[in-house]
């Protein structure tokens, strides 16, 4: 993110399911890491747009019941020319993920 929540060169972690948040906010960190740990739904993320670098989503878009509507907020937080990554365990197939953001691919911002 690089204004607000926690100034340059730091990670927000954001999920729906504040256990989920729990589990992670125990991990182990990396000497010098800054994470913020944040309840959100990813369809209504409370981010002002072109707030992030960097989008990655592990594991999670498959899961999203409106997978359109949360791709379409990755790219209001997304800065322009910043990047967006999703990893998901099934094909593009299997999820409404538009066609000009599949699995092997990525998307940036105009």
């Amino acid at each position: 993110m690089r204004h607000g929540w926690c100034g340059a060169g730091c990670v927000i972690a954001v999920d729906i399911n504040p256990d989920m948040l729990k589990v992670g906010s125990k991990q182990l960190l990396p000497d010098g890491a800054a994470i913020t740990w944040h309840p959100g739904d990813a369809t209504q993320l409370d981010f002002s747009d072109n707030a992030f670098d960097i989008i990655f989503c592990q594991q999670g878009f498959q899961f999203f019941p409106d997978q359109p509507a949360a791709v379409l907020e990755m790219r209001r937080v997304l800065r322009p020319g910043g990047k967006a990554v999703v990893s998901v365990w099934q094909s593009s197939r299997a999820i409404s993920m538009p066609s000009r953001l599949s699995c092997s691919q990525t998307f940036t911002t105009p």
